[in-house]
């Protein structure tokens, strides 16, 4: 991704392409051509978009950050970074197994059963399936499905 950084900066054309195509209409005097440079240099693999908007300062009015990323990744410069939810599978056999403990008096403390997942869910939890794709086969939101996966336990998360 480097190197195709340096491509930009040496190549005139595709710099003014990337400065027309990030800048908002009539807010092109806004942000430079070495700022943009110097903004795909900066971002980061475990960062996410709003905290790199927050760290670089970035005037979203003036600046569109969709379209930033769009063209990085387009040419190069940016790729994209996909989260594999995997089931630990000890954890997995665990939930499987019935639960040891003595039943509950129904005094309402420690009443609450175990999170449980959709079986369809939890066979997606393999490593092979990113957790957009377990988002849309669910119909929910990355925030709601990561919050659901981390209470049901025993997931741990491979970033490539």
């Amino acid at each position: 991704a480097q190197a195709r950084v340096k491509d930009v900066m040496r190549n005139g054309w595709l710099q003014r392409e990337c400065h027309a195509y990030v800048t908002r209409d009539g807010q092109a005097g806004t942000v430079s051509l070495e700022r943009l440079i110097q903004l795909y240099a900066t971002v980061r693999q475990r960062r996410t978009v709003a905290e790199w908007i927050v760290d670089n300062c970035i005037d979203v009015e003036r600046f569109d950050v969709r379209r930033f990323i769009v063209f990085g990744v387009l040419h190069g410069m940016l790729r994209r970074v996909h989260c594999f939810p995997v089931l630990c599978a000890s954890v997995e056999s665990a939930k499987k197994e019935p639960s040891r403990r003595g039943s509950n008096s129904g005094s309402g403390l420690g009443d609450e059963e175990p999170l449980k997942l959709e079986p369809r869910v939890v066979a997606m939890l393999d490593g092979t399936h990113h957790l957009d794709e377990i988002c849309v086969a669910e119909n929910k939101d990355a925030a709601v499905m990561r919050g659901l996966l981390d209470s049901y336990g025993g997931i741990e998360y491979v970033h490539l």
